[in-house]
């Protein structure tokens, strides 16, 4: 193992794009829930194409330039109040796709078709199933650095699409053994392993400083001033799904118990319960199961239920806490899991939301907190609570890192290849006890408490 630079790739919410460094930290972002990067598409003339970043598939693909998009401008209000039952997905407008996102593979000397059809389809509870189709294609992918450097992944496949249903490209980050991956379709972290970028197919995200929404990818490293005490590595679970494919399909740990807690009273006893949970860095919002959720809005005395309005100033004493298998934790003030509602000055909206599915999805708002490590190699996830320094300590990891630099094994570290069976019974856990409308600061009326959200799922 050895000290190197990395790739670091530095990206926030926002109009923009992405620039780079070498060794690499620099600002951008977009205004949807996944992070937009720009590319240089092509050797000889490269065309400029802004690209989502995706977190839940291996997938690339780019809009061509004749494509027809659906676009979704869906507000944070119609979301959830769709997801409540209250309305309808909205209908998506067809048109154009967006002119910084599109391809021109006509203006490509490089690029070459080669006569593969291509289709992804994505699936979620808000915008139900989402259909991408067109043809593969291999040409020059180019990040421009800040020192006129450029790194180039060359002979990259990749989907050039007629016809999208989805309003951006994909750069493809997630795990190659997902299901909608394709034969002979090297995912892009792949190919930067195979070009020699990156000895180890893994990457870190973290956020760069506690009051920016700046965030970093460092792309075959780990930053070891960027964490609190040490890594703790888990690994990811499969599920009967993933289990077809002979390896974990996403970026699911085991969480054992999620607590609501005060600095002002003792804990009370929590349960034991283990729940999947899935890390996906690109999702703006962090969703629980809705037997779950209904017990979070019960602890905390959310009065509206429907809307998921609370004040905007909380008691700020009161605070959440993720605990993973092997005692990994992450804690964070409850009040910075809310956001301003689109449609009142003077409410905000809680940005915990539910799903009909027995996995807990932890999104961005949660892991701004942590410094987390992806290794598509070992199907490793490994975290610690972030630490805003302006120090740094790339350290690059290499194909015979038996351990990341700064981690150590969870404690019941289990064998990766366990399957993770949801049980279909409920439980019988009692429910959490009454605290008071912690919302308003009010007295809790328990002598000593944490609130276990865990002890109250129903398991579906």
């Amino acid at each position: 193992m050895a000290s190197a630079a990395g790739v670091v790739w530095t990206f926030a919410p926002g109009p923009g794009s992405l620039t780079f460094s070498d060794p690499r930290q620099s600002p951008q972002g977009n205004t949807s829930s996944l992070f937009t990067g720009r590319f240089q598409i092509g050797q000889r003339r490269p065309q400029t194409v802004n690209v989502a970043i995706d977190f839940g598939s291996s997938v690339s693909w780019l809009p061509s330039s004749q494509a027809q998009c659906a676009v979704n401008s869906q507000s944070d209000d119609q979301l959830i109040s769709q997801i409540n039952g209250q309305t309808h997905p909205q209908q998506p407008q067809w048109g154009s796709c967006d002119a910084t996102t599109v391809f021109d593979s006509q203006k490509s000397s490089s690029f070459k078709d080669n006569g593969t059809d291509f289709a992804v389809t994505y699936t979620s509870a808000t915008t139900g199933t989402q259909s991408v189709t067109g043809r593969y294609g291999i040409d020059t992918w180019s990040l421009n650095t800040n020192d006129n450097n450029n790194i180039s992944i060359s002979s990259f496949v990749f989907g050039v699409a007629n016809r999208s249903e989805v309003d951006q490209g994909r750069l493809g980050l997630g795990l190659s053994s997902a299901p909608e991956t394709q034969a002979n379709t090297p995912s892009f972290l792949a190919r930067m392993k195979q070009s020699g970028t990156i000895k180890r197919q893994l990457y870190s995200v973290f956020r760069s400083q506690i009051d920016t929404e700046v965030r970093s990818i460092l792309f075959g490293a780990v930053d070891t001033k960027k964490f609190q005490g040490n890594l703790t590595t888990l690994p990811m679970i499969m599920t009967d799904t993933s289990a077809t494919f002979g390896s974990p399909t996403q970026f699911q740990v085991t969480l054992t118990r999620l607590d609501i807690t005060t600095l002002k009273k003792d804990p009370y006893p929590a349960s034991s319960h283990n729940y999947p949970a899935i890390f996906d860095s690109g999702q703006r919002y962090t969703w629980l199961p809705r037997s779950l959720h209904n017990s979070l809005l019960e602890v905390i005395n959310l009065k509206n239920r429907t809307e998921l309005t609370v004040p905007c100033e909380v008691d700020g004493t009161i605070r959440i806490k993720f605990t993973f298998g092997g005692g990994a934790e992450l804690d964070m003030p409850l009040n910075d899991l809310i956001q301003p509602s689109t449609t009142s000055s003077s409410e905000c909206q809680l940005a915990i939301l539910p799903h009909d599915d027995p996995s807990i999805i932890l999104g961005d708002n949660v892991l701004r907190h942590a410094f987390v490590v992806y290794d598509h190699e070992k199907f490793e996830i490994s975290v610690a609570p972030i630490m805003y320094t302006p120090e740094t300590n790339v350290v690059e990891v290499d194909d015979h890192s038996s351990r990341l630099p700064g981690a150590l094994i969870a404690s019941d570290y289990a064998a990766v290849g366990q399957i993770y069976t949801v049980s279909s019974s409920a439980s019988e856990a009692k429910p959490p006890r009454t605290i008071g409308n912690l919302m308003n600061g009010a007295s809790v009326r328990s002598a000593g408490w944490v609130a276990s959200l865990a002890a109250v799922m129903m398991m579906i």
